[in-house]
């Protein structure tokens, strides 16, 4: 009877330990304020993991200019004026470049005529 006596209350100890130790884990305020983290948590693991933004790159695969239609293909996408491609609008297209609007400001692809293309003009 007395191991019996002698255990009821360490199991009562013990149950009441263990249940406020897992509710308190992350984080313990003390009456003062002080605020004590758990020693065994990842020092970055409440930290939320910066995304770096990457910026877009945008190429300019074929322009079409005259005076009844203007088109350019970017990043392999056929657009007009007013039209979006890779999250950029696309504001103007002229003879030899064109120019989106991004997130980043203003962009101007510009036409390099292949050496094996002459103008007629």
């Amino acid at each position: 009877m007395s191991k019996r006596v002698l255990l009821q209350p360490l199991l009562l100890l013990f149950a009441a330990f263990f249940n406020s130790s897992v509710g308190l884990a992350a984080t313990m305020t003390l009456s003062n304020g002080e605020v004590l983290k758990d020693p065994t948590q990842p020092s970055d693991w409440a930290k939320p993991k910066t995304v770096s933004q990457v910026k877009r790159s945008y190429k300019l695969n074929y322009l079409l200019y005259a005076d009844d239609r203007r088109q350019a293909i970017i990043n392999g996408k056929s657009v007009v004026e007013g039209d979006r491609v890779s999250g950029a609008k696309v504001m103007k297209i002229s003879e030899n470049s064109v120019t989106l609007s991004t997130e980043y400001g203003s962009k101007v692809l510009r036409w390099k005529q292949p050496a094996s293309i002459k103008r007629t003009r």
